[in-house]
């Protein structure tokens, strides 16, 4: 086991922090792409940012929400056996062809950049939590948790986020019943445990670990580590894999062998932890897939280091139609499982597209 560094502690995942629409992040937006709706954004803001505290800077839950729950609150669906060593995606399909994630293994999601793989690492989280009521860590160097926070917004009530969308919502009179479902999804994944014997405290069914901080290899060992000692976790979401600091490999290795070592240092470590590993990666372009006759990505085409799915138990691939882009770009999105170590039907589902359905709030669905 590497190694544990100082924890860090992850930004909260409280209502306040997350329905402020990325402050820093949209303002600038406003100010340099879009001016007009810019006065509107900050007024939608200062809306959403007088709702009610939830936690109190990330270290522990305030005392009103603590109030609605009791020691004794159950769980919605029991948590996935201990010993059962597939952890469901809910995405039908890919369940019923791939048996889904594997616990101690890892799943490698990976696509060109722009098509929406760190909207299928949220939208998985968010089934994990609303359909088995699991406990999810998603750990990014990509965006912030305010950023992820939003898109998390979008998934809970399955509305884009643009910032025109937001200043729509407002000004149909809808934000008010989209915070409220929010703030019961928060609500609803916020656990009081402990009691008679122990003294009891409140668990995060989701942590979001932005990228405020750079995590790097051995941080996010560190940060899966610590968090299955505070409560155990059933899916960890990596993002992304080509931009996570190596420093634990040996400087003059080359980055494919880097990205190799990452892929194997995480999955060393998921067994010991009953974990999944959800690790989303980066696709080379599509001229240089090895499919070119179907125009398809094969288990090879992970960007710089093909050989870094030898220890992944999954591996898909999010991709665009070619033919398909120029007539329908909503529906040229497709999926292509490369390796599924626990297929059912290896022969009619591998390397074979599948067609991806995509919600206006980026919920997945998959279908032939």
């Amino acid at each position: 086991m590497v190694e544990m560094t100082a924890h860090v502690a992850p930004s909260s995942f409280a209502c306040t922090l997350l329905l402020r629409l990325c402050k820093q992040c949209l303002e600038s937006w406003a100010q340099r792409f879009n001016p007009q709706p810019y006065a509107e954004l900050c007024s939608v803001r200062k809306e959403l940012s007088s709702m009610p505290d939830f936690y109190d800077s990330g270290n522990g839950i305030s005392n009103n929400v603590a109030a609605g729950f009791s020691s004794n609150s159950s769980r919605i669906v029991p948590r996935p056996d201990a010993d059962n060593l597939l952890l469901p995606t809910g995405y039908d399909f890919l369940d019923e062809v791939t048996g889904g994630y594997v616990r101690g293994g890892v799943t490698i999601v990976a696509s060109t950049s722009g098509l929406g793989k760190t909207w299928l690492g949220l939208d998985a989280v968010f089934n994990l939590l609303e359909g088995y009521h699991g406990r999810a860590i998603y750990i990014s160097n990509e965006m912030t948790a305010s950023e992820l926070g939003l898109r998390m917004f979008g998934l809970v009530n399955d509305v884009p986020v643009g910032v025109h969308d937001l200043c729509s919502y407002r000004k149909r009179g809808e934000l008010p019943a989209l915070e409220a479902k929010f703030s019961e999804f928060c609500q609803r994944h916020f656990r009081r445990v402990g009691g008679d014997k122990t003294p009891p405290r409140t668990v995060e069914d989701l942590r979001i670990y932005g990228c405020e901080k750079t995590h790097a290899l051995s941080e996010i060992i560190n940060i899966m580590v610590v968090e299955s000692c505070t409560e155990p976790v059933d899916l960890f979401v990596v993002d992304n894999l080509h931009i996570i600091e190596h420093d634990h490999t040996n400087k003059e290795a080359s980055w494919s062998e880097q990205l190799k070592f990452s892929v194997t240092a995480l999955k060393s470590e998921a067994p010991a932890l009953n974990c999944a590993i959800l690790l989303l990666a980066q696709l080379e372009s599509p001229d240089a897939w090895g499919n070119q006759e179907e125009q398809m990505p094969t288990l090879s085409d992970i960007a710089a280091s093909p050989y870094a799915t030898n220890a992944a138990d999954n591996v898909f691939m999010l991709y665009q139609d070619q033919s398909q882009v120029g007539y329908d770009r909503a529906g040229s999105l497709r999926l292509v499982i490369t390796k599924a170590r626990y297929c059912r039907n290896p022969a009619a589902i591998l390397n074979k597209p599948i067609k991806v359905m995509r919600s206006p709030g980026s919920r997945f669905k998959f279908y032939i």
